[in-house]
């Protein structure tokens, strides 16, 4: 549920690997027999190919409403800070 006065919309995008493709498919009826039904819902996957090293970076911008303007910067995660020791 959003806040009164904002969008119901979600945008999202793949910024990397360069050639990812998202694919919606429904999700009703279940593909399996352990799920329950979801009416009216969809599944959102990406479809991507590994590097040969075996190595994958996968980046997902999501947004709220309409597009917000440049692609955010991708740090590695191994580049990330680490959080203080209590």
């Amino acid at each position: 549920t959003c806040p009164a006065g904002t969008s119901s919309k979600l945008r999202v995008r793949l910024l990397a690997p360069v050639g990812a493709v998202f694919e919606v498919t429904p999700a009703d009826p279940p593909l399996d027999d352990f799920n329950a039904p979801n009416p009216g819902r969809r599944i959102l996957t990406a479809t991507v190919v590994a590097a040969t090293s075996g190595t994958l970076r996968i980046a997902v911008l999501l947004q709220r409403g309409v597009d917000q303007g440049a692609d955010p910067d991708l740090t590695p995660l191994e580049n990330w800070p680490l959080p203080a020791a209590d």
